[in-house]
Formats: structure tokens, sequence, C-alpha cells
């Protein structure tokens, strides 16, 4: 029997798919209580927490979660190069992995009927030929990567043998206006109207659109089925990284320079210059499956990313810094 959240605490809520999270359950006629790193001078001050850099949180978490029933965690530190130095490396660590842990120690002594992580396909590292499942063993291969996956593992520990359930959630990039990551640089790069040499590649690339993602997030909160179970979130089809240039040099209004360039001499140029992952984000394949969401929780993701591709770059092009604007730095 589907379960409606009365109050559910949003970490994060100020951030890219946090306010995405917010505006779904709001929607639903779902109350919602603000976790955020500093004050927000529009938001219902009786309903936001300033939560401070994670892990070292400041609230009072018996009143921060006083009425709520539910928790989605979506706070901590993407869209960042990998570390230079064990300093660098820590602090990922310390956001993303104790931070969950401290997050879910409230929820556990609050008793709260649900958690929902919002983690990250990448836990799983490359994709596989017939698609990323859930079944894959997971492989990180970055440090972002590691500290998603110690965050699952240590929200998981916390609350085994608990009253609260949890659901983790791994999307792949999401795009949407005011995303952040490789697809703002990507439409930078497009507006210069310099040829890319990415013409020639037939990867197979997954991508998710930041509403699907929210309205996975509600499932997830409200579906029996989601307790104690792990989703893989991405729109049905995978984009070569050529269309995805198409798509958004269509919704930029720039026409789309597509060099032919040999996927080896990409790679060594690239690692010449120290930007060997940025290419390989830009050049592999990483094709994700989201059919248990589908058939478990009765997710409809988008079939195709190429339309909200396109919106995305329209958003851009209109107010060119808006993405990230307003979005909080997520700690």
């Amino acid at each position: 029997m589907t379960t409606i959240p009365q109050r559910v605490f949003v970490s994060g809520a100020n951030g890219f798919i946090g306010r995405a999270v917010v505006a779904r359950l709001q929607a639903a006629g779902i109350a919602v209580r603000l976790g955020v790193r500093r004050r927000l001078a529009f938001a219902d001050p009786a309903e936001t927490v300033v939560m401070g850099d994670l892990p070292a949180l400041e609230p009072n978490w018996e009143a921060a979660l006083s009425g709520c029933d539910s928790l989605v965690h979506a706070a901590g530190i993407a869209h960042q190069a990998e570390p230079k130095d064990a300093a660098g490396r820590a602090r990922l660590f310390a956001v993303n992995a104790e931070g969950a842990a401290r997050v879910a120690e409230a929820a556990r002594r609050a008793g709260l009927r649900r958690v929902v992580l919002v983690s990250s396909a990448v836990v799983h590292g490359r994709s596989a030929a017939e698609g990323l499942m859930e079944t894959h063993a997971l492989a990180p291969e970055n440090t972002y990567a590691a500290s998603k996956r110690a965050a699952e593992q240590a929200m998981r520990e916390v609350l085994a043998h608990s009253a609260t359930a949890l659901t983790i959630i791994r999307p792949v990039a999401v795009y949407g206006p005011g995303c952040q990551g490789n697809l703002p640089r990507l439409m930078r790069l497009i507006q210069t109207g310099l040829p890319l040499p990415f013409g020639s590649l037939r990867n197979r690339r997954s991508f998710l659109a930041v509403e699907a993602l929210a309205e996975l997030v509600c499932l997830a909160l409200r579906q029996p089925e989601a307790a104690n179970e792990t989703f893989l979130a991405a729109d049905a089809a995978p984009i070569a990284t050529p269309d995805l240039i198409r798509a958004l040099a269509e919704g930029l209004g720039r026409p789309a320079r597509l060099l032919a360039c040999p996927p080896g001499l990409l790679h060594g140029a690239a690692a010449l210059l120290g930007r060997s992952d940025e290419m390989r984000s830009l050049t592999a394949s990483f094709w994700v499956r989201s059919e248990k969401a589908q058939q478990v929780l009765g997710w409809q993701p988008p079939g195709s990313s190429r339309p909200g591709l396109i919106r995305t770059a329209q958003m851009f092009r209109v107010v060119p810094h808006a993405l990230g604007r307003n979005s909080e730095p997520v700690r």
C-alpha cells in the first residue's frame, strides 16, 4: 500500500537536484523542510534548517526532524576535478561519506520511516557492454565515485536493523536548467563556433532529466517496494556524443561543427594536456539501464534525452549564467 509522506526533510535543498525534489514534493501537496548550508532569504524560517558544512552538522536534529517522517539526502560535493592531494581526497570522504553517516544517524534516532539517498551511477565504474544494471559490481574509478560508494555503505550500516528503511538512487549525469558539470562546459565550447573533434564517435552515454529524477525520489518515498532497495536512474535511451552536441547546438541556435577524429588521437592529446578524465566523460560509453525502477516502482523516465537537452541549452542561451547561479554550493 502506498504511503503518503507527511513532511520530508531534504538536505541540499537549494542545490540543483534538491530544488527539483522540493518542487515535486510541494506539487504533490507534501510538506517539506529545507536543509541548507546557509539561511535563504526567500524561505519560510519555520521550515528551513541551516546545516552548515558537512560533516560538521550544526542543527539540533531532534528539533530539525520533528514532525518529519522521511528524509532525502541530496547534499554533498559533486562536479569537482580529481583531488590533487590527500587533503582534497579526505575532504571528499568527509563531506560525502561522513556527512551521510551523520545524517543517517539523526534519521535513525528520530525514528523516520524512510531515507532516500541520492548517490551516483559512477560507483559502478565503467559501463558494461549490455548496459549497467544494479546487479553489476561496484568498481569506482576516482575519489568522487569512491566517496559515494562509502556514503552508501555508511548509511546502510547506520540504518541496519532499525525502523528506518533506506532507498538508494544512483542517477547518471543529470540535465536541466541549472545543471552543472560537463554540459555547461560543452555548451560554452559550442558557442565559440570552433570545430569539435567528436564526429567519428559511436559511443552510448546515458543522461537523466532532473524532473524525472525528482519523480523517482517521490516514488521511492511513497512505495513500500522501494524499502531497502537500490535503483539506477537514466533516461530510457542512451545518446552518442555527436548527437548530444547536435541537440545542444540546436538549443543554442548554433551549428554543430563536428570533425571526424580517431578516438585514440583524442585520448593521446588529452593525456598530454592532463585532461584524460574530461575526455573520457565525452568519448567513452556509459550506458545505464533503469528497468528495475520502471518495473518495481512504475517509474516512467523520458524515452529520449534529446528534447530535454535542447530545452536545457535554450535556457543557457537566454540566461548563460543561470546554470548554477541560484544553487548553493553543495557541501
